[in-house]
């Protein structure tokens, strides 16, 4: 019988999951459901931030474990970005940007910075012009 680490490791990627989707049985309790967030892999892990679960916009911030199969919100040391969905992530050095997005009324047009090593979210300044 196949473990769960043989469906999610990488060496074994291709021969159990080539043209196939698999569930992935986590450990803890995933996030809400959602649509319109981010998601983005940082090392062995999913990070995955905002969205619409239905009813409203969110900021809450996930972290999946593909070593462990675990799901841990993260609660930051600061306040994190504003409620959003449509906004678009890249991650560059450790640290995890999240760039505009939609509140529900106006489109956001913000730019945050989530550093790994501190927990903490960073507006980045605007030092250009604004290009509305």
């Amino acid at each position: 019988m196949e473990t769960l680490d043989s469906h999610i490791h990488p060496d074994n990627f291709t021969k159990t999951c080539r043209n196939s989707w698999r569930p992935i049985e986590s450990n803890d309790r995933p996030p809400s459901q959602r649509s319109l967030h981010v998601g983005i892999v940082v090392d062995d892990s999913l990070y995955i931030f905002g969205g619409y679960d239905g009813t409203q916009r969110t900021n809450d911030f996930y972290r999946f474990d593909f070593d462990t199969c675990t799901w841990t919100q993260i609660i930051t040391n600061n306040l994190p970005p504003s409620p959003r969905d449509r906004h678009v992530a890249v991650v560059y050095d450790r640290f995890i940007y999240i760039f505009g997005g939609f509140d529900g009324v106006n489109r956001v047009n913000d730019f945050n910075c989530y550093n790994i090593n501190t927990n903490m979210w960073k507006e980045v300044p605007n030092k250009g012009n604004d290009l509305k």
